[in-house]
C-alpha cells in the first residue's frame, strides 16, 4: 500500500489515501482517506472533502467491471496529465478549452483570495491551495485592470468595485480626476502539479471610457476601451473583434506550448 492519489474505478472519483489505521476494538486495519470531490449530499455535515475510514481488504478488493476483474480503487499516474482548471463557469472553461485546443476538465472550488496589489502573489496562493484541495495539476487564472494614472491600481481589487452599486460609473468618474485615461488590463495564469509553480502572463492597453457603453461582455468591458478600436469598448465591438481581443489578453500561446510539452 502507498499512499498518493487513487480513482474509483466504477465511479472516476478521485481519493487522496492518507495511510493506514487499525481498529481499537476488531485490531481490523483500515484505510483512512480523503474525497477530492465535493458532494452536496455530505457537505453540509462532514465539509466539503470529507474523510472516509474503510477497511482495508475492501478498499483493495478486486471487483468487476465490464466482465473483467480489476482493483477497485486503482492508484493514478498524474505523469502527463492534464491539469484541472478551477472554475465554476462552464462557458469559461469550455471557451479555454477550444482556444487552447485542449479538452481541459474543470472545477469550482472555494478559495482564498490575499489582498495584494500583485496578482501573481495572488494567482500563486491560489494555485498552491486548490492544489492541496484537489491533489493534482491545477490551472488557475485572475485577472486585473491597471489605472496608469493610479500606478496600477484598482489592479486585482478591481472585483470590489464590479461588486458595487454603479461600480463601472463610479471607476469613470476616478479617471476623470487623474492626468490620463490610460489603462492596461492584466491576465496571470498559474499552473502547479505539486512541486513548481509556472506563471504565464497576458494583458492590453487601451483607455478607460467616459461612461459605461455597450451591451456585449462582461465585468469591466462597458468601460475598457482596447487601442486600435476607434475608441470603442470591448462590449461594443462585433463577436470577431472581442474573440480577437480576448485572445491578445490572455498568454494563450505560450500556455499551450507549456501543456503540450507536459502530454
Amino acid at each position: 500500500m502507498t499512499q498518493g492519489l487513487y480513482q474509483h474505478t466504477k465511479s472516476g472519483k478521485r481519493y487522496e489515501l492518507i495511510g493506514v489505521a487499525m481498529h481499537t476494538e476488531t485490531g481490523e486495519k483500515m484505510v483512512l482517506y480523503r474525497a477530492l470531490y465535493r458532494s452536496n449530499d455530505l457537505a453540509d455535515e462532514y465539509g466539503d472533502y470529507p474523510l472516509f475510514v474503510r477497511p482495508y481488504d475492501m478498499f483493495f478488493e478486486t471487483v468487476m467491471v465490464n466482465g473483467a476483474p480489476q482493483s477497485r480503487f486503482q492508484k493514478v499516474d498524474q505523469s502527463g496529465e492534464l491539469p484541472l482548471f478551477i472554475t465554476g463557469n462552464q462557458h469559461k472553461a469550455d471557451y479555454l478549452s477550444q482556444l487552447l485546443d485542449i479538452p481541459l476538465q474543470h472545477q469550482k472550488l472555494s478559495l482564498d483570495e490575499i489582498q495584494s496589489t500583485s496578482l501573481e502573489e495572488i494567482v500563486e496562493h491560489k494555485v498552491r491551495q486548490a492544489y492541496e484541495a484537489v491533489k493534482r495539476p491545477v490551472l488557475v487564472e485572475d485577472t486585473a485592470l491597471c489605472f496608469t494614472g493610479l500606478h496600477g491600481l484598482p489592479g486585482p481589487f478591481i472585483k470590489f468595485f464590479l461588486e458595487a452599486p454603479d461600480g463601472l460609473e463610479a471607476l469613470c468618474r476616478m479617471a476623470d480626476g487623474i492626468a490620463t485615461r490610460e489603462a492596461r488590463t492584466a491576465c496571470v495564469f498559474g499552473y502547479y502539479d505539486g512541486h513548481e509553480v509556472t506563471l504565464f502572463r497576458g494583458g492590453m492597453s487601451g483607455s478607460i471610457a467616459d461612461s459605461p457603453r455597450g451591451d456585449g461582455g462582461y465585468g469591466w468591458d462597458k468601460i475598457f476601451c482596447p487601442d486600435g478600436y476607434a475608441g470603442r469598448t470591448r462590449a461594443e465591438l462585433s463577436t470577431a473583434e472581442d474573440h480577437a481581443t480576448y485572445v491578445a489578453t490572455k498568454p494563450i500561446t505560450e500556455l499551450r506550448a507549456f501543456l503540450q510539452s507536459r502530454v
